[in-house]
This record gives structure tokens, C-alpha cells and sequence, in this order.
């Protein structure tokens, strides 16, 4: 479909611009098709679509015929042509899946109505690009809606059994015993967690059931852990930048470079003090919790408000104050953006763990602007202020609280 390819198109553009005139054209057209099998396999191209060509084909293929248009194979499984979502159908029933939104990860692989009506749907989450350090693709987080429609023509499912059966293939699989997926009815707030969540270590798969009559609207996203969004992040730089212009506080807002999407790397310098300490948070995209502890750890810092979007009058408390008298901090509030919208675990855009790209090892050169600007640039800048304190906030998959290293 034209919207598919259109995106693909937009994201395959701003990739090649980001990257600079030293990169080398073998590693672009790797690049170029990497994006172009990740649009092959998140958007227009889902299983049940069928093609006059196939997705190795179309790879080499110019773009001009990639516009063509799909035969469908089943009336039972239909696809909505102005978006990414799934319908799965029957006569009476229909559930839409979809991860086509900032931080979706999942892939729809099918599903079954029993004769009670309960309904099971079997997803997988979608891994991150191959790693040329680890030699791995990682795979953990996921994060998706599912739009049930309510009424009296098409009823809802009794029960709705949601399935992740590649549970047992994710990079700590040993967190799923114990661990309950997040639910909400609005993907920026009121998130809860589904106590009746379990894991089946035999067979791999997590799995949790909702009642299907009483869901809220119909609309509710699930997550592995409550998404922070690229818009939540720009309006916390928003904030942070109305801070800079308050007289009381010193604090500049400034961008150390670009990422492989051409997003900016964000950093926020508050305090006087002669001690220089950094922080950064969310290497890993997927522990979206370190950014939520990049907002308080602000919010704290500059004075704002803890809710809404008025500032307060910058004034702080006396444990704070006496911080910034002490350190200049350099906060990073999100060390991995392009990660974060692609829905990854632990990657950039090209599939680099920027936990491990902070120093060179044998045959393996690191940081490069080529595969990790976010570290590169961030290095820089630590060499130009010096360091005495470093510290490097992360979520965990089995811990409920955020742990730093430095």
C-alpha cells in the first residue's frame, strides 16, 4: 500500500541524510538494506498479503516498483490500508492489533476462536537489528494495542487470550517467572499491571487473559513496561529549555550531536559547582524506566512542575541547592532515541548495544560515527568538561526499581 511504502520511504531517506560523507558505500547499501527488510517485515509486508513479487526481489528492486498493489489471500484476515494494524476476523468477532506507533513492537502470527468464545491470539515480539559485537539479535520489550469494537453487531470475544510465544527466546527469558505485562486504556497514563500474567518455561510462551465484555472502550495497549514516548521527551526538553530563561536558575539546554535518524542528543547542564558529574539514561531503549528517572531526576533539579505543563517559580529544596553549588551536572535524558521509537531492546537504529561501544577492542572499533554517533558525540563532549562523577541509569527485567552504574 502506498502509505506503507511512503514511510518507508520518509525513514530510508532521513537514515542515508544522517549519516556522513566519510561513510563508506558498502556500509550504506548494508544499512539501506537493513531498512528495507525492517519495512518488509514491521509495515507493508505481513504474511498474508500476497505480492507479485517477493520481499528478495523487491530489495533490489528501485522504489518506484515497490507501489505494487497486494492480492488479498483471505477475506478472513484483512488489513487496514491506512495504517499498520491487523484485523483478525470471523463472522461475528474482529480484534486489531498494531505496533505502528512510537515504541510498537509486535508481530502478529495468528488466531483462534474456541467453541465457548473465548478468543487466543498468538503474537511475537519483533527483534532488534543483528548485533556486529554480540552477534545476536536482542528481543524483550514489546509494546502494542489491541482495538476490540464494541457493539451489538460485533460483539466482543468472551475472553481474549493473548499468547507471546517466542517469550522463551528473549535475551533474559529468566525474568519472564514472576513478571506482569502493563496495561492501559491510554497509552500516555493510568498504566496497571495484569496479575493473572504467566510463563510457561516448557513451551516459552507468556500469556495473560482479559475479559473481553468489560474492557474500557475497547482500546488498550499492553507493554512489557509503560512506554516513555518520543513526544513525552521533546516536551521534558520543552521544559527544560523555559527553565534556561529563568533567571534563578543556570541551566542551558544543548544538542551534542545527532543520532542515525537525525534526532538530537539532548543534554541539559544545571549548577555551579566545581565537580563535574554526567549522567545519561536509557542506553538501552527498551528500559524505558530510566527516562522516567531522567524526568524526576530534573523535575527535582530545575524546580518544575510535577504536573502539567506550568513551571514552578524554579525554587528548590535545600538538599538540591546544595548539589548544584557543589556539582555542574551534565544530564543526558535519552542516550538511545532512534532505539526508543523503533520499539528496541537495546539497539540503535543500526543495531548497535551502545553499552558496548565505549571503548575499542580487537578488530572492533568503537565508537564510530558510522554505527554509534550517540556514544561518539557524547565522549567528546566528557573529554572537553572533564569527569569526576559518571553514572549510568538503567532499568532492569527482573529488578522493580532502576540501578545505576558508575
Amino acid at each position: 500500500p502506498f502509505s506503507y511504502l511512503k514511510w518507508y520511504a520518509v525513514n530510508q531517506c532521513l537514515i542515508t541524510e544522517a549519516f556522513p560523507p566519510s561513510l563508506s558505500s558498502n556500509r550504506l547499501e548494508q544499512h539501506s538494506l537493513a531498512t528495507r527488510s525492517r519495512a518488509f517485515q514491521t509495515s507493508a509486508f505481513r504474511p498474508n498479503i500476497s505480492y507479485s513479487f517477493s520481499s528478495k526481489a523487491a530489495a533490489s528492486q528501485t522504489e518506484s516498483h515497490l507501489f505494487a498493489q497486494p492480492k488479498i489471500k483471505s477475506p478472513h484476515k484483512l488489513i487496514n490500508q491506512n495504517s499498520h494494524s491487523f484485523s483478525m476476523s470471523t463472522e461475528k468477532r474482529i480484534v486489531s492489533i498494531s505496533d505502528s506507533y512510537d515504541g510498537g513492537n509486535i508481530e502478529y502470527i495468528g488466531s483462534e476462536t474456541k467453541d465457548d468464545g473465548c478468543l487466543f491470539i498468538k503474537l511475537k515480539i519483533r527483534p532488534d537489528p543483528f548485533t556486529e559485537l554480540e552477534q545476536k539479535s536482542h528481543l524483550q520489550y514489546f509494546s502494542f494495542r489491541a482495538l476490540v469494537p464494541l457493539s451489538s453487531t460485533l460483539p466482543s470475544p468472551r475472553k481474549i487470550t493473548y499468547q507471546i510465544i517466542n517469550a522463551g527466546q528473549a535475551s533474559y527469558a529468566v525474568a519472564w517467572p514472576g513478571s506482569t505485562v502493563f496495561t492501559s486504556n491510554n497509552i500516555n497514563g493510568g498504566w496497571k499491571r495484569l496479575q493473572n500474567t504467566c510463563y510457561d518455561s516448557d513451551t516459552g510462551i507468556l500469556h495473560w487473559t482479559v475479559d473481553g465484555t468489560t474492557l474500557i472502550g475497547g482500546n488498550n495497549y499492553y507493554a512489557y513496561f509503560p512506554p516513555y514516548t518520543y513526544e513525552r521527551h521533546l516536551n521534558l526538553i520543552s521544559k527544560c529549555c523555559s527553565a534556561a530563561h529563568n533567571d534563578s536558575i543556570r541551566c542551558q539546554v544543548k544538542s551534542l550531536g545527532q543520532t542515525l535518524d537525525g534526532k538530537d542528543m539532548e543534554c541539559i547542564t544545571i549548577g555551579s559547582g566545581k565537580s563535574i558529574a554526567w549522567i545519561i539514561h536509557r542506553q538501552h531503549p527498551g528500559e524505558t524506566m530510566a527516562e522516567f528517572f531522567a524526568e524526576g531526576l530534573l523535575t527535582r533539579l530545575l524546580g518544575l512542575s510535577y504536573n502539567g505543563d506550568e513551571l514552578n517559580d524554579g525554587s528548590v529544596d535545600g538538599l538540591t541547592k546544595k548539589a548544584l553549588e557543589m556539582y555542574t551536572f551534565h544530564i543526558v535524558p535519552n542516550m538511545c532515541p532512534d532505539g526508543g521509537v523503533r520499539g528496541h531492546l537495546r539497539t540503535n537504529a543500526c543495531g548497535a548495544n551502545l553499552n558496548r561501544e565505549w571503548a575499542s577492542s580487537e578488530g572492533y572499533e568503537a565508537p564510530t560515527l558510522e554505527r554509534s554517533p550517540e556514544v561518539y558525540h557524547t565522549l567528546k563532549a566528557m573529554d572537553k568538561t572533564g569527569v569526576d562523577v559518571f553514572v549510568d541509569v538503567h532499568g532492569d527485567e527482573a529488578l522493580p526499581f532502576n540501578f545505576i552504574a558508575g
